[in-house]
């Protein structure tokens, strides 16, 4: 009998609670493993806690109640630094992360800080840059480029860092159909362990494997992406509604999404499975003749 080895678990949360300094209650007995090479989506309505969580696995927020281990490190005070050099945030509002007068400061920031020298610095930042498709923008103001732009710069000054783990927070939201696309078609290209917080339904069946739900601080469902997020009577009982592109196109969706099929791919598909099941049905009813 062979036996096949198990996959490393980048990210383990056991028992993880956490209340606000007003005493507002934000997570509650919080529990989930995640293995290495993962992009798992992270789901809730607003105020379900998932912005809360995500600045647990940084050490943002101090965690007090529950265990967290990171790439088989426990997450504590004295370790924390070490911790960011494998855990990147990215975060929801772009200003939040750029505060630098060029595009070359904010991604160099990171490499910096973590004593790089001037060549690896730079050799960094062109690789980040790369990476999220603005190679040429480094003597660029920041606060002067789109929304769109913005959001990549601030994925490119984690990625400098090259984090083990990458935490993203609503990275699609407010911007345009281009700028959307482009940040998805950036996020399928990086090979690291990826939790996205996100509202996007359809973004997170293209390129997630894994799905964890939350509602008022609870994890309330795990498993495979396509299985929690297309489960419209799971997704009402929890303050979501049924994504738009499930009530289009039902039972396809999730195969139109991950192949990036347009309406004339659509159409296409649908008439490839119609043509195959009356062809199947002619054959089964010649069969018998």
């Amino acid at each position: 009998m062979i036996l096949m080895a198990s996959k490393k678990k980048d990210v383990v949360v056991k028992n993880l609670s956490y209340i606000y300094p007003d005493d507002t209650p934000a997570l509650h007995d919080v529990c989930f493993e995640i293995s290495k090479g993962e992009t798992v989506a992270l789901v809730g309505q607003n105020g379900a806690g998932k912005s809360t969580l995500l600045l647990h696995l940084n050490g943002v927020i101090e965690n007090e109640n529950g265990c967290i281990t990171i790439a088989g490190i426990a997450l504590n005070k004295k370790n924390v630094r070490d911790i960011r050099k494998k855990v990147g945030v990215v975060f929801q509002d772009p200003d939040d992360q750029l505060f630098m007068s060029t595009v070359f400061d904010d991604v160099a920031f990171g490499p910096i800080n973590m004593g790089f020298s001037e060549e690896k610095v730079k050799k960094r930042v062109h690789i980040a840059l790369q990476k999220v498709g603005l190679a040429g923008f480094e003597e660029r103001c920041p606060h002067h480029l789109s929304f769109g732009e913005k959001k990549r710069i601030s994925v490119a000054t984690v990625l400098s860092m090259k984090p083990d783990i990458l935490l993203l927070d609503e990275p699609t939201s407010n911007l345009d159909p281009g700028g959307r696309r482009r940040i998805i078609e950036t996020l399928k290209t990086l090979k690291s362990t990826k939790i996205i917080a996100s509202h996007d339904i359809e973004m997170l069946l293209e390129i997630c494997d894994k799905a964890i739900l939350m509602d008022k601080g609870r994890v309330v469902g795990t498993g495979k992406a396509e299985d929690i997020l297309t489960n419209v009577e799971l997704l009402n009982s929890h303050g979501l509604e049924e994504p738009t592109v499930i009530t289009l196109l039902g039972d396809d969706a999730v195969f139109m999404i991950r192949n990036n099929f347009d309406s004339h791919g659509i159409k296409k598909h649908r008439e490839k499975i119609k043509k195959a099941t009356s062809e199947a049905e002619e054959k089964k009813i010649l069969s018998h003749v």
